[in-house]
């Protein structure tokens, strides 16, 4: 019984409150209860004042500040937990990947050595001066597989080492 009541008079209230919006005076809102629902004068009258009591409250307010300030702490205080939330994630992540993130500079190293040899075999080849050495050959092919078997190995140790996860979207450069 007492939500029923407590439900009506909410639906009272925000009769009372669109009627006000909608630019009526206190004494048209009074006429409309009366006609309407069938409310005393006197009741109707008071019902009217305490909404528009309230309703000035809630203007004065928000026109001091009153109910900003919290709403604006409390956002601040949100933002700041989520800020420290990602630092102890991220750190903590930078700690867990730390020999992966070792391990991945240790292998780009190891590709740019590859490059690096097997340009040099590449520009002998170019000008004639391995022609018909078999090992050079050898040696090329077996650094350009390689190359090719370190890159793969990078690449699939490089996705877990160089991500790391958010609470919140902050947008960092990629390293690799």
């Amino acid at each position: 019984m007492k939500d029923k009541s407590e439900e009506a008079l909410a639906k009272l209230v925000a009769f009372i409150e669109a009627r006000l919006i909608g630019g009526k005076n206190k004494e048209e809102v009074v006429k409309e209860l009366n006609e309407k629902f069938g409310l005393e004068k006197d009741f109707a009258t008071k019902l009217v004042e305490e909404v528009i009591e309230i309703r000035a409250t809630k203007v004065e307010s928000v026109k001091s500040g009153g109910g900003t300030g919290g709403l604006f702490a409390g956002i601040l205080s949100l933002v700041g937990v989520f800020v420290v939330l990602n630092g102890v994630l991220y750190f903590g992540q930078e700690l867990y990947y730390w020999n992966d993130v070792k391990k991945c500079e240790t292998m780009e190293l190891r590709i740019n050595e590859f490059k690096n040899e097997a340009s040099e075999i590449e520009k002998m080849m170019k000008n004639g001066e391995i022609y018909l050495q078999a090992d050079k050959i050898k040696r090329y092919d077996f650094i350009i597989a390689e190359h090719n078997e370190l890159v793969r190995e990078y690449n699939e140790l490089a996705k877990s080492a160089y991500s790391r996860w958010w609470l919140l979207p902050i947008p960092l450069p990629k390293r690799h």
